[in-house]
């Protein structure tokens, strides 16, 4: 029973309980020169210069000078920045190394103390790559790497994060290759995220690869994957699709974006098969409604509101039911970070491949608009993805006929002018224009000759289409 007290009226109420809400101890630096603008303008401003610049000998002469602060421990910055803050996110530099002779006058707690925004001294040089200063630290305080900073990042993170190879190579080593206390698959996963983004390849964690993030980061980054010459790509496909027995020629070292991917992908494919469709699909796209959809939902709303009052409760719970299941099932979401797909837009076909090859079904899945990576290869004019076609055998006569949800077969989808970006490829526009005829023979030759002819949802024939998507393309070059 809770304990209650009485009112001068006579009514029992309960008494006030304390409150249990959990105190967060910061490890702020002393701020008192902060509020004495007389001593921050003589002391915090000079301090603050000297450390910025590396000028030791003028912030050595200014902790000479008032011995009896100890200003090691101070705040000299409204940010609440110790000297050694401003020195840690400096530009490395000959003075800024010198400059670290200040950590020898600090104690191992005062190197742990943290600015405004929740960041060590140690945080910012790590993101700094400022690696001797990071050394000095280490030495003197030897679980400075465990202390993560703003938002939880850990250095090791921040370093990743603005890519600095070689403090990322050695905070690596440093934190025993990520293993302790401090660290999780969660943060784990974030470094090795950004170190992918940064071309710099940490394979030393392959069960964090069952979250197909990484995944996404190396299928758009095709040329990452340049290593592997590109006869050996159409041979190591046809042996895993089990339609013929080819010797497979000598290959150049795999690149160690191609050693992560088979890491990772390895991994993957020891899921089940729904656990495997929901990470090449990714997550869903956030629901957009454009203003006038939205008014109408709102009056919608409104409407149902007015009249859902006065049905009987019974009725009301069994309709709101019904109702939500029609709402959950009319919603039409979208995979835009499908992984196959990003790669086939980005032409990233030694990725392809290195799926496929472990997991040869893959050639059937289709996104959003029902086209499958030759279709999305195709749109975007990507030779290498398309040119597998011709090493699936008969299975290529299945996929060719496949039409999109607005009715394009293949050869509707090279009928469309490409992106200026692709057609930029080749200089001139007389030259763009025959490299885009030679595209559309090329699949006309591909596809059934009986869809050579099909009409698309607007009523337009692949040539048809062909002719209106090219015809500025087709002037420009006649001028």
């Amino acid at each position: 029973m809770k304990p209650t007290s009485t009112t001068a009226q006579g009514v029992a109420t309960p008494r006030p309980q304390p409150s249990r809400t959990k105190t967060i101890i910061r490890n702020l630096p002393i701020r008192d020169l902060l509020g004495n603008r007389a001593q921050y303008l003589s002391i915090c401003v000079p301090l603050y210069n000297a450390s910025i610049k590396g000028d030791w000998e003028a912030a050595r002469d200014i902790l000479n000078k008032h011995q009896d602060l100890d200003l090691v421990g101070y705040a000299i910055s409204e940010n609440y920045d110790t000297a050694l803050h401003i020195a840690a996110s400096a530009k490395s530099s000959k003075q800024i190394e010198k400059f670290v002779n200040l950590v020898d006058k600090m104690t191992k707690e005062q190197l742990e103390l943290k600015n405004d925004n929740d960041n060590t001294a140690f945080c910012l040089a790590a993101a700094g790559g400022n690696v001797k200063t990071v050394m000095t630290m280490l030495q003197k305080n030897g679980t400075l790497g465990d202390i993560p900073g703003s938002n939880g990042m850990m250095p090791l993170y921040m370093a990743s994060l603005f890519g600095k190879h070689e403090m990322v190579n050695y905070l690596y080593d440093k934190s025993r290759e990520m293993h302790g206390d401090c660290w999780t698959d969660k943060n784990r996963s974030w470094v090795l995220q950004k170190c992918v983004e940064a071309d710099q390849y940490v394979s030393r964690w392959p069960l964090l690869a069952k979250s197909g993030i990484l995944l996404g980061v190396l299928a758009r980054k095709p040329d990452a994957f340049k290593g592997i010459k590109p006869h050996f790509i159409w041979r190591i496909i046809c042996p895993i699709l089990a339609l013929i027995h080819v010797k497979v020629g000598p290959s150049e070292k795999a690149t160690d974006a191609m050693e992560l991917l088979k890491i990772i992908w390895s991994e993957i494919v020891k899921l089940s098969k729904d656990e495997i469709s929901g990470i090449i699909r990714g997550p869903a796209d956030l629901p957009t409604n454009s203003g006038k959809e939205k008014e109408d939902v709102e009056q919608l709303l409104g409407s149902i509101l007015e009249n859902v009052a006065k049905m009987p409760t019974r009725i009301h719970n069994l309709w709101s039911r019904r109702q939500g299941d029609q709402e959950v099932k009319g919603v039409n979401q979208t995979f835009s970070s499908r992984v196959l797909f990003v790669a086939a837009e980005m032409g990233n076909t030694e990725f392809l491949v290195e799926l496929i090859r472990q997991y040869p079904d893959l050639i059937w899945k289709t996104n959003d608009n029902e086209q499958t990576i030759f279709h999305v290869a195709i749109s975007h004019r990507h030779e290498g993805i398309y040119n597998l076609l011709h090493e699936i055998g008969s299975m290529k006569d299945m996929i060719t006929p496949m039409k999109d949800r607005k009715g394009n077969n293949m050869l509707h989808l090279v009928g469309k002018c490409a992106k200026k970006k692709r057609l930029q490829v080749i200089s001139g526009v007389a030259l763009q224009m025959q490299r885009e005829l030679l595209w559309f023979k090329e699949v006309e030759g591909m596809i059934p000759p009986s869809y050579r002819e099909r009409k698309n949802n607007d009523g337009l024939t692949p040539h048809e289409l062909f002719s209106k998507e090219h015809k500025d393309l087709l002037a420009s070059g006649e001028k």
